[in-house]
């Protein structure tokens, strides 16, 4: 009787049971996850931290990276520095009776210390094992002290030695530990708040996709704490940068997995609730981003790609400006693109290019028809049978290359399937020179084999040549902090190429992606346009090689048909624009003026010697006007190696001009009267303490000490003459050569004695000759030109033989000789203008590979970027190219 009252009692309030124990479930549920469940790392960590890093087997991934060729590269990145100095005092600690801390994951999260440093913060899962901190400090002996902070939570302070010491705390199954108390206190905080990140669905989302995956490394990036965290690192714009990067992702967590060839990457980004770009892709449909790469040039250093299926509709559902909409959206095909050329500045902003697939050409010839018939054309012309025009518009392509990179008044052509647009006209010219000669991104050899494994279908796709765009991540550093980071931008070099394909889905992007490792290794010579920038006109003389106001690189000077001069700096921006008077006659040479460290630029044209200062301004007392015009290059020499300089010019009136450093007139010349008109460049030499000043005229060889006296009597020169006079100065051979056009050389010692040799070449009517040390035995040899004809002349031994003779199809304007870095010899560059083209010749008259090259004037080489990469500089018309000769 009595259990049928119950149980009548229990059904008659069933309802009120089932409710009381739902409403306790929640309750009774956190009760045994605060009293008897594990808790998760990643409970552990503030939202502030904005970079997490969990190893999941360390001792595994220790021995993997000992077998990698790059992990030499690792070992000297600052955070792997720190994170290795922290666990050579942490390691001894927990090797013992808690190494089962080390047979669980190991989470690392990266803030920013009381030091104002980046440090981590580690946390260890002791699982279901109870660590006694005392009890394993007293065991290694290491002194410690103990404090409670609010929530009942001790925190044990260790000190290791008078400058490292560690905080340690346990949270149930949970060992705390970093250099700095405040972090282990903020995480004990968090784990009572139960505001870790893991209670962050952004987050969750990611590490739920990565857990069971069992990858090398797992690393999470927070994107709206990276600019509070790296404040202190960032130049602040690029801060600005990477905060509005906040505003479209949340987070982004990839699983690492090393091998020889490099890393492999696959993770999320997970996108922030305001962000909509990810649900303007097709989710369903990829696209070939490989495509593309056929019209880019082969020095891209990034790109990032959109493969947006049917762009019109993906680009209604973004909403831009109305021009873009008006007059470029209508014809646009399913992929776009924004890419960075080699930039070898800080002012990247004339490399960057948008890219746009064609799917109606005359569609796309209309629209744009139309646009420049509303808006007017600012530039036409044609360049190598493309038609380039420049548009005037501020903001007409920002929804592909954004605020940060707009396109103002950018210029545009139409290049294969694609339309391309630049801001710069030389960037775009030199994009089609690249396209004619086949060096697109799709033909470079480092490209093919860093894409091998790489699908060609995905929704996105960025690739980062980080070797080529090392300069402008270092711009993106504070310049207080830049220099402490120089040698971990040459490590991060090496491992220098980075693709990631990304999959749009409704609130995140999957991708997988490639951190490949390239070996140093020959690679297939070839040469490439480093940078272009155009002149106002073409060039009158060939580029001078100059050091930069700080030394620390080089820059271009030159002149065009309108007689004003340019200072290019070494990244192609030009920086001075100079108008003078005239044509400049010599060479233009550098001296430290003041002797204090600065450089100046100093010249003649036919009216005046100019001393320019590094913002092109005339230095005190200049320019120097002349009595009478100049006839030839002036002579600048320092006799005494002391800085004080002195100058020499040849004027019309038969008399040499010699000035001091200061631009009076100098002792003994002033002037020299009587020499007649010299028309070719004056030289100098010294042989001991005796100094050999050389000035050529029609009838004679002037050859002079520095005070004006002759140093030998004047020799008479034997028929016409249009070589510069030439000498040797080797201890076993001293002497000076004239050559004149019937190739007859005069060698003449230094007591005047002459014997002739006969240089027959071509037909000997109108030769020029050079000599220079081709062979490298440091003698010099004759090298003679007659039109289309190329001869050398020397000595074997004792025997004089002709060394090579090469006839050409054109007739060549001009030929000098080159100095290669690093080269224990000589070679030879020539000019054909007709042809507009230039070579560099061997001793032996072999042409260099990937030569002739685009040029109008002579040339130099130099190792001009500071890479170890020869670098030919020439003026084609009115362009100053760069080259790389790999």
């Amino acid at each position: 009787m009595m259990r049928k009252v119950i149980l009548e009692n229990l059904l008659r309030y069933r309802w009120w049971w089932i409710a009381g124990i739902t409403i306790s479930f929640p309750i009774l549920f956190y009760w045994y996850r605060l009293v008897i469940s594990n808790l998760s790392p990643y409970d552990a960590i503030p939202d502030s931290a904005g970079i997490v890093v969990s190893i999941n087997d360390l001792a595994r991934l220790s021995k993997v990276n000992d077998t990698l060729s790059y992990n030499s590269v690792f070992k000297q990145w600052v955070m792997v520095e720190k994170c290795q100095a922290d666990f050579k005092f942490l390691e001894p600690i927990i090797d013992g009776d808690a190494k089962i801390l080390l047979q669980q994951p190991i989470t690392m999260a990266m803030e920013v210390s009381s030091a104002q440093t980046l440090d981590f913060l580690y946390i260890f899962d002791a699982a279901w094992h109870r660590i006694d901190i005392p009890a394993l400090l007293q065991k290694k002996d290491i002194p410690f002290k103990s404090y409670t902070i609010a929530g009942g939570h001790t925190v044990y302070n260790a000190f290791f030695n008078h400058d490292v010491a560690f905080s340690f705390a346990t949270y149930k199954n949970l060992v705390i530990t970093a250099r700095y108390a405040f972090m282990v206190e903020d995480a004990l905080s968090t784990l009572d708040a139960d505001n870790g990140i893991y209670a962050k669905h952004k987050f969750s989302k990611i590490e739920k996709s990565l857990r069971d995956k069992k990858y090398d490394c797992d690393i999470y990036l927070n994107i709206k704490s990276l600019p509070t965290m790296l404040s202190s690192f960032l130049e602040s714009s690029k801060k600005i940068n990477l905060e509005k990067a906040g505003q479209s992702l949340a987070w982004i967590g990839a699983g690492l997995t090393f091998s020889k060839e490099g890393i492999g990457l696959q993770g999320t980004m997970t996108t922030s609730n305001n962000n909509s770009f990810n649900y303007a892709l097709p989710t369903p449909s990829f696209h070939d981003h490989q495509r593309m790469t056929a019209v880019l040039p082969a020095n891209t250093a990034a790109l990032f790609w959109i493969g947006v299926g049917d762009f019109r509709q993906y680009y209604n559902r973004s909403g831009y400006e109305y021009e873009f909409s008006d007059y470029i959206s209508s014809w646009v095909g399913e992929d776009v693109a924004c890419a960075v050329t080699e930039p070898l500045s800080e002012e990247a902003s004339s490399e960057v290019y948008a890219i746009f697939k064609v799917k109606d050409s005359a569609l796309a010839q209309k629209k744009m028809q139309n646009f420049e018939a509303r808006k007017g054309v600012l530039y036409e012309a044609a360049y190598n049978t493309y038609t380039i025009k420049q548009l005037p518009s501020d903001n007409l392509l920002n929804c592909i290359t954004g605020e940060q990179l707009t396109l103002k008044d950018p210029y545009y052509t139409f290049l294969g399937d694609y339309a391309i647009f630049c801001s710069s006209r030389a960037a775009l010219e030199v994009c089609v020179d690249k396209f004619l000669a086949n060096q697109t991104l799709a033909n470079d050899l480092l490209y093919q084999e860093f894409t091998q494994n790489i699908t060609d279908k995905s929704n996105l796709f960025f690739y980062l040549n980080i070797e080529k765009i090392d300069e402008l991540l270092k711009s993106a550093i504070s310049p207080e902090v830049r220099p402490q980071l120089e040698e971990q931008f040459e490590q991060l070099k090496k491992l220098n190429f980075l693709g990631l394909q990304l999959h749009a889905q409704p609130a995140s992007f999957d991708f997988t992606g490639r951190w490949k490792w390239t070996k140093a290794r020959k690679v297939k010579a070839t040469a490439s346009i480093a940078w272009k920038t155009l002149l106002d006109a073409d060039a009158i003389i060939p580029p001078a090689i100059m050091q930069s106001s700080d030394n620390s690189s080089q820059e271009v000077f030159i002149q065009d048909a309108n007689l004003q001069c340019y200072i290019i700096s070494g990244g192609g921006e030009i920086r001075v624009k100079k108008q003078l008077e005239s044509k400049i006659l010599s060479p233009i040479k550098q001296i430290d003026y003041f002797r204090n460290g600065k450089f100046y630029y100093i010249f003649n044209t036919e009216k005046k010697v100019h001393l320019l200062d590094y913002s092109g301004n005339e230095a005190q007392n200049f320019p120097l006007t002349l009595q009478s015009p100049a006839t030839a290059a002036m002579l600048v020499t320092d006799f005494d190696g002391n800085g004080a300089y002195h100058y020499f010019v040849p004027t019309q009136n038969g008399n040499i001009y010699g000035f001091e450093n200061n631009g009076k007139p100098l002792s003994g010349w002033n002037p020299r009267m009587g020499i007649g008109k010299v028309t070719q460049p004056m030289g100098h030499f010294q042989v001991g303490d005796k100094d050999y000043i050389l000035a050529l005229t029609g009838k004679f060889l002037h050859v002079m000490r520095r005070n004006g006296d002759y140093r030998i009597n004047a020799i008479p020169v034997e028929g016409n003459v249009i070589s510069p006079p030439a000498f040797q100065n080797i201890p076993t051979s001293q002497r000076m050569v004239i050559t004149n056009t019937k190739g007859i050389a005069s060698n003449i010692n230094l007591a005047g004695e002459a014997f002739k040799i006969a240089l027959p070449t071509g037909n000997s009517t109108n030769v020029k000759c050079l000599y220079a040390d081709i062979s490298g035995d440091t003698r010099n040899e004759y090298i003679t030109l007659n039109d289309k004809v190329l001869c050398a002349y020397g000595y074997e031994g004792e025997e004089f033989k002709k060394i090579f003779e090469r006839t050409f199809q054109d007739k060549f304007d001009d030929f000098f000789i080159v100095n290669l870095p690093q080269g224990k010899k000589q070679h030879i560059g020539m000019v054909c203008r007709a042809a507009t083209q230039v070579f560099l010749m061997d001793g032996m008259g072999k042409v260099y590979r990937n030569f002739p090259l685009a040029g109008t004037t002579p040339f130099s080489v130099t190792d001009f970027f500071g890479e170890g990469i020869p670098v030919l500089i020439v003026a084609n018309g009115a362009s100053v190219y760069t080259y790389k000769l790999k």
